[in-house]
């Protein structure tokens, strides 16, 4: 459909698949096995953090919780999974030598996360909270966009 180009990553001593696609040779988005049966069926926003048990006992602090808790990520990292007061879920990565996609904002690339809720500046003080991120409220063709 995006014209991506699959390559298998997935370690030997793992008993789940984890792919990485490719578009113009470069890294854009990766299918895996659920990390676990709590993990939900869907696509999956994962931000970077300098440690996941700081991000997630800032996001618990804030109202948020822990869906799945840390967990070992491919390459040593570790991550976790962590729903916000509304209960919107999102990843948690720490660096490593893998730095994500590749190519952003490009044909066939990946665009943008949208969050829907229904509580607009409850988001915005949560995620100003856990990650430390701002907020912009625009006008959109008769309803409104907070970025």
């Amino acid at each position: 459909m995006f014209g991506w180009e699959a390559e298998d990553r997935t370690p030997s001593d793992s008993s789940g698949k984890y792919l990485v696609c490719r578009l113009c040779g470069r890294d854009v988005a990766a299918v895996g096995s659920r990390p676990s049966e709590d993990a939900p069926l869907d696509w999956n926003t994962y931000v970077w953090v300098d440690s996941v048990e700081a991000v997630t006992a800032k996001a618990v602090e804030a109202g948020g919780s822990v869906v799945i808790d840390t967990f070992a990520f491919l390459d040593g990292r570790r991550a976790a999974i962590l729903a916000d007061h509304a209960g919107a879920t999102i990843g948690v990565l720490e660096l490593s030598t893998h730095r994500g996609a590749e190519l952003v904002n490009d044909l066939g690339a990946w665009a943008m996360s949208v969050l829907n809720t229904g509580d607009v500046e409850g988001s915005k003080r949560f995620y100003d909270a856990v990650f430390g991120w701002d907020a912009l409220t625009f006008g959109a063709g008769g309803s409104e966009l907070t970025m």
